[in-house]
Formats: structure tokens, sequence, C-alpha cells
């Protein structure tokens, strides 16, 4: 019999609201494909520092959300789907103290969906998608940035085009003096 079985999926709303629950979150995240939909929503003192090497693919809707001290350096590069207001922060007043330091997106990434980083802010001002090669418009679901703030700038993925991205501006929830680029 194994003592440590292999935790594969975080069922939805399985540490809902659990204030004072403190995990290694990269001991627990080894083997995790899915996040489940409000998993870890409202666990105010979980501590977080995602690894690039971590097999977690889906971050299911709210799976984070109200989870300030989740540190976004960077998401595991197995990350195919961002489910709606996954990272979504607990407040707009305190969005200035619950940072995202992340500046590449997963290569693997599909989908993001609506209001994915609410109520957060971007330290760097840019996201990097130049390596996100199956992202296409489609994969951007309406109002996805709305609310990050400080976003800058948005490298663009090879299959959307600046002009593709200026007609999405809006929908998308970026601000006018939001910047699309190509590398």
């Amino acid at each position: 019999m194994n003592d440590n079985p292999l935790i594969t999926h975080v069922p939805n709303y399985c540490f809902n609201n659990c204030a004072n629950l403190k995990l290694d979150g990269n001991d627990i995240f080894h083997s995790v494909e899915e996040v489940g939909q409000s998993a870890f929503e409202g666990c105010s003192a979980l501590v977080l520092n995602f690894e690039s090497t971590l097999k977690m693919r889906i971050v299911g809707d709210s799976a984070f959300e109200k989870t300030n001290n989740i540190s976004l350096n960077q998401l595991p590069e197995s990350v195919t789907t961002i489910q709606k207001e996954a990272f979504r922060g607990a407040t707009t007043a305190e969005a200035k103290d619950q940072h995202i330091n992340l500046m590449e997106m997963p290569d693997d990434l599909t989908y993001i969906g609506a209001k994915a980083f609410d109520r957060r802010y971007l330290v760097h001002g840019e996201l990097d998608f130049s390596n996100c090669t199956e992202l296409t418009i489609d994969g951007i679901a309406s109002s996805a940035f709305t609310g990050l703030l400080n976003f800058n700038t948005f490298i663009l993925p090879p299959k959307i085009s600046v002009e593709q991205a200026e007609g999405k501006r809006l929908s998308w929830g970026l601000e006018a003096t939001t910047v699309f680029e190509k590398r």
C-alpha cells in the first residue's frame, strides 16, 4: 500500500474559505494536473510559489480567488487553461498589494477566461505571450484582462496580429494605454 498517493486533481470547493490553511504548495502540487472550481478560494493565509516544472494543466474557475499571498512569478509550463476569475484578487482597494510578478505565459496556454487576473497588480507591466503558439483570438475570453492593473505591454502570441488585438482591446478589458507588440 502506498502511504503517499499522488494527488492529480483538487476537487471543486475542496479548501474553499479555509482562511488559515497553510500548505507547502510545491509539495502538494507536484502531481496535480487540475485545480477545481473555487478549490482554494478565500484561503487568505495560503502562500504559494508555483514552479515551472509542476504538472498543472487546468486552473479552474475562481480556483485561487481571494488568495492574497499567491506569488505569481511564473506559472507551470504545462498550464493550458486558466478559467474565469482563476487568480482574482480580494478587493479592488487591495489590488496594489496583490502582486503578480509574472512576465512570460506558459508555452502551451490555449485559453484565458474572463477576469482571470482581476484585482491584481502586474509588477513589471508586461505579459509575454510570444511563445504561446496555440493561443488564438478565440482563446482569450471577453473581459479576460479586466481589472488587471498596470498592464502596459501585451506581447502577442504568433496567431494573433496587432490588428486583431486592437479590435478586441475593449472587449478584453484593456486600457487605451496598453501597447501591443509582436516579437
